[in-house]
């Protein structure tokens, strides 16, 4: 059992989204990696997927 099963679902998102950030790894094998090391569900590696790109968009997008 890791320590990352005594932590709620809520709490390891939020650690793997720090974890990213943190890495600057904005990637799908980012994002497979941080899924990996803090036991995310399938849910929320796509949410994190989804995520990821929609904000690439908007840094992207010239502003209006």
């Amino acid at each position: 059992m890791t320590h990352y099963q005594l932590i709620g679902d809520k709490e390891r998102l939020c650690r793997a989204v720090q974890w990213i950030s943190d890495t600057g790894n904005h990637t799908a094998c980012g994002v497979e990696e941080a899924a990996k090391q803090f036991d995310l569900s399938p849910l929320d590696e796509e949410f994190l997927l989804r995520y990821l790109a929609q904000t690439a968009a908007a840094r992207s997008k010239p502003p209006e």
